[in-house]
């Protein structure tokens, strides 16, 4: 399932995929956070690419974590997260930073791990309901159920 690979990583039991999920989601809003609130008032060209930076290295983190299971090794809810989070890779990787093909595009990068944050919670949250869950995913990567 994982476009990752190459990368030994152990499995763990539901619980712990549950807290590196939630980790994920966490240090996401903190840079989005940083973004937003600026406290070292920096450049807001360099703010957007330092939190663009910052968010693909979460992502790519917890994809290398996901990498070794298969989608039955997973709970329901962890199997959406990862879908979430290979497709927030895929469009970050279609706005990137450093191209001589493309310019960076910091609103569309704002947009994305808006949805991003938005869906990702949805899909991890204990009180979501799988219709829930479908539903935040089919908007996020505009693709079918669960």
């Amino acid at each position: 399932m994982s476009d990752v690979v190459g990368v030994a990583s152990p499995l763990f039991p539901k619980d712990i995929v549950e807290g590196m999920l939630a980790e994920t989601l966490g240090e996401v809003k903190k840079s989005v956070d940083m973004l937003f609130y600026n406290p070292m008032n920096m450049d807001e060209d360099l703010n957007v690419k330092t939190t663009r930076h910052i968010t693909i290295g979460f992502i790519q983190d917890a994809l290398i974590k996901l990498a070794p299971y298969r989608d039955k090794e997973l709970a329901p809810k962890h199997r959406v997260c990862r879908k979430v989070l290979l497709t927030m890779s895929k469009k970050m990787e279609d706005n990137p930073v450093n191209s001589n093909k493309r310019h960076f595009d910091k609103v569309r990068f704002g947009i994305n791990v808006t949805d991003f944050l938005s869906a990702f919670h949805t899909c991890l949250a204990e009180h979501s309901k799988p219709a829930e869950r479908s539903a935040a995913l089919k908007r996020f990567t505009g693709r079918g159920r669960v």
